[in-house]
């Protein structure tokens, strides 16, 4: 049922596909819900930890790493069944499963803190609706951005989903000094639902992309994909680290959710304006120098990342890294989508190969975090892990030849 054109009712250009339109409108929504609980989860699951074990910080981490274990491990197993699912079902009814599988996550997190037994299986379903959701909405992408304007439409989709993700971190503050983490994850689980609507909107589209895990295995043995391999390693670890562990740091060092969320807010308000030139920049310069400006530049500021003691050095820092990497970030998954295109790859088994390797860098990063829990240099282990993961990336681009196009 197509009600009314999408790409209209959000002023995106003509030639821009329905089902782009509604990945934005989607992705607003969902994003929001996601900040408000994002930053918070991993400090949750930090705090219910030392409440079982003991106030150590290494128990906090345990908690946090068998937490992303259980999940990841669903992750991996369903990964393949879930694009058999999304390949009967296509894109649209993929995505409104996988924010059913949400809404029961929260659900269940609502409950965690008088039932402990409820976040092993939040966890499964964590990793349940994670392909559901990503393989759909980045095949989808891939399949309907216009490449001409690539760069602008990722940095269209981060600038709407920044500005409505602002607020959320505050307002989760707010909303766990006042009532507390069960009210936080019902009124995430909330904004969820209402994020699926947009779907039902959204004219027919093709999806029958026929995946078999042999296909998958070749495509990630072939030596032309090693550089992609190694940039969705490192992407995924400086991802990870900055997602689970640095929350973490930020409120030891501030002990106030408030003050945490306000942290998180400012840095996305900064952000806003560079993605929106760094995706610019992607479209008219394809620019290496750029790219090589946002890599080297998210880099060091890991390595700053270590010196943050109070809250004005932490908004320091979180400004810092809003200015410089938006340039790596959104230039590199526009050359994602640019790439699974030039090439001419089956797009779903091109993502299937993208997740598995994305899949290698939480297990890196959980090992890494379980086997220096217990030392005091344990965060700057990690930050180094991070930046050097930002560095690997460096091979994801490759210069385009002159008689090469967008489409």
């Amino acid at each position: 049922m197509l009600v009314y054109p999408l790409q209209k009712l959000i002023h995106l250009r003509k030639d821009t596909p329905d089902g782009i339109a509604a990945i934005y409108i989607n992705s607003a929504l969902r994003t929001f819900a996601v900040s408000l609980v994002g930053i918070f989860l991993p400090v949750f699951l930090f705090l219910r930890a030392q409440d079982l074990f003991g106030k150590g910080i290494h128990y906090g981490f345990y908690g946090i790493i068998i937490y992303f274990l259980i999940h990841r491990i669903v992750v991996t197993l369903s990964i393949l069944p879930a694009a058999k699912i999304i390949s009967k079902i296509g894109f649209r009814w993929s995505i409104f499963t996988a924010n059913v599988l949400l809404i029961a996550l929260l659900g269940l997190l609502s409950l965690a803190n008088d039932v402990i037994w409820v976040i092993p299986l939040a966890a499964f379903l964590h990793g349940l609706q994670n392909p559901l959701y990503w393989l759909s909405y980045r095949s989808l992408f891939a399949t309907e951005g216009v490449l001409s304007n690539i760069g602008r439409e990722v940095g269209f989709s981060a600038i709407s989903t920044q500005l409505a993700g602002i607020a959320g971190p505050v307002l989760g503050g707010v909303i766990i000094t006042i009532w507390g983490f069960p009210a936080l994850f019902i009124v995430a689980l909330i904004v969820v639902i209402i994020s699926g609507v947009p779907f039902f909107f959204m004219s027919k589209h093709k999806h029958e992309y026929a995946v078999k895990i042999k296909d998958v295995i070749e495509w990630l043995k072939k030596p032309k994909h090693r550089n992609e391999e190694l940039a969705f390693l490192g992407r995924r670890v400086d991802d990870f680290v900055v997602s689970l562990f640095w929350p973490v740091f930020v409120f030891l060092v501030l002990g106030n959710f408030e003050k945490q969320g306000l942290v998180a807010s400012l840095g996305l308000v900064a952000s806003t304006v560079m993605v929106y030139i760094a995706g610019r920049t992607f479209d008219t310069k394809h620019s290496y120098k750029a790219y090589k400006f946002g890599v080297v530049g998210n880099s060091i500021v890991w390595i700053i990342r270590g010196f943050g003691r109070n809250l004005s050095q932490l908004l320091m820092i979180e400004t810092g890294a809003a200015i410089v990497s938006p340039f790596y970030w959104v230039t590199f998954d526009s050359l994602l989508y640019e790439r699974v295109r030039d090439k001419d790859e089956n797009i779903v088994v091109f993502m299937i190969g993208r997740h598995l390797v994305v899949n290698v860098a939480m297990y890196v990063v959980l090992l890494i975090a379980f086997i220096v829990a217990k030392y005091d240099f344990r965060f700057w282990i990690l930050w180094i892990t991070a930046s050097l993961g930002t560095l690997s990336t460096l091979y994801m681009w490759e210069k385009k030849k002159p008689h090469e196009k967008k489409r």
